[in-house]
């Protein structure tokens, strides 16, 4: 007998099993034996309702997007969760460098507004800013697969997104004309605080009594920024370069920017994620556009820029305002709210720094202690609602 070990022996048991009478029949199947119009188990798999759904074009379609998309993004991008994909992006601290550049290039984007408006007027500066904003926003509406016009119920709300967006970067590039930068930028950063507000009146959100404390701390902090006369007289103001009836109107305008800012921000939380992000930056860009060309031409008048730094200076109005955005809405994304809110606050210190730096403006006390006030009452507010929404989970 051959040990079980030598090939003989597996000869052997292979050729025995072939000649027993209960051994399964060798089949053997090929491609041209196949007749698919009378095959019964082709015919009973073709009627299955799997098959039907899976031949369906729809779904062969659904399958090609499923494969180029799965090799433009990595694989782990696809597969895991996103709170795991976030959290090593928050752990880096990507969020907040990310909020911290949108502070610095909103801060630079206003230093440019100022520096332009010597020769150009401020409907005109909008305007180039909202066109390359829109011309930027294509290409990647486009790689991301976006639907730039959007759903048909949704457009009419679209139409009045951006004719408010329109309303709220007029009155915060107009108050950049007509304040120091430091005291616009502060004026402008009180918008969480309105938001608050708007988001309690038309969506019915909490209003707690710490967002009641910071909204009247914020309030104090404009009080010491302005300066009223009735309060402080007609000296408080005398080290200001601006003239009074100017800085009432900047302070009006920038206050109204912060106002209709909330307006934005309660719009884009009303239809939550139904509209693509660069649905409503598109909608922004050329319905801002358009109305602000027709402001150009009706209140004011249109001025060619130079070949000089005045034209690279409307650029960057442009490009540091739409990257700032993106950087932003990015950050938000990454980060809690709370120290995303405390690092955009950047761009106050860096408006003063430019005010005393380029344009020789000397802020005073009261005013630093209102634009500190401002400060806090503002990231009060956002770590209220970082630290409600920790208890929910």
């Amino acid at each position: 007998m051959s040990s079980p070990f030598s090939a003989a022996f597996w000869r052997n048991s292979l050729s025995s099993y072939q000649n027993l009478d209960d051994a399964p029949p060798k089949r053997v199947w090929r491609l041209g034996s196949i007749d698919e119009e009378t095959d019964e188990h082709v015919l009973l798999e073709r009627d299955s309702e799997s098959f039907r759904n899976f031949a369906s074009p729809k779904e062969i379609v659904s399958h090609s997007w499923r494969n180029r998309l799965a090799e433009r993004l990595p694989l782990w991008n696809l597969r895991q969760p996103s709170s795991s994909r976030r959290l090593p992006c928050c752990k880096s601290g990507l969020g907040l460098i990310l909020t911290t550049a949108s502070g610095v290039l909103f801060a630079i984007a206003s230093l440019f507004v100022k520096l332009s408006n010597t020769s150009i007027p401020a409907f005109e500066i909008v305007f180039f800013r909202l066109v390359i904003q829109t011309v930027l926003v294509v290409p990647g509406a486009i790689w991301a697969r976006a639907d730039l016009l959007g759903e048909r119920e949704h457009r009419p709300f679209l139409v009045c997104f951006g004719a408010v967006n329109f309303a709220s970067v007029s009155c915060i590039y107009g108050s950049f004309t007509k304040l120091p930068l430091g005291d616009a930028t502060v004026c402008i950063s009180t918008t969480p605080i309105f938001t608050a507000l708007v988001a309690y009146v038309f969506l019915k959100e909490s209003w707690h009594i710490f967002d009641a404390i910071a909204t009247f701390v914020c309030l104090g902090g404009v009080v010491l920024l302005t300066k009223p006369t009735f309060l402080f007289g007609s000296s408080a103001n005398l080290s200001s370069h601006v003239t009074e009836s100017s800085r009432l109107i900047g302070y009006a305008v920038a206050l109204s920017g912060a106002v209709v800012q909330s307006l934005t921000f309660v719009m884009v939380r009303k239809v939550g994620g139904s509209v693509s992000f660069y649905t409503n930056v598109f909608y922004f860009g050329w319905c801002s556009a358009l109305l602000s060309g027709l402001t150009m031409f009706v209140f004011q008048k249109p001025v060619i820029p130079d070949c000089g730094t005045t034209r690279w200076f409307l650029i960057g109005v442009a490009l540091c305002g739409v990257f700032g955005s993106f950087c932003l809405n990015r950050g938000l994304q990454l980060e809690k709210a709370a120290p995303a809110a405390l690092m955009r606050n950047v761009d106050i210190l860096l408006a003063f720094l430019f005010d005393y730096a380029i344009f020789g403006h000397k802020p005073s006390l009261l005013t630093l202690l209102g634009g500190l006030l401002v400060v806090l009452s503002t990231g009060g507010v956002a770590l209220g609602k970082w630290w409600r929404s920790r208890d929910n989970l």
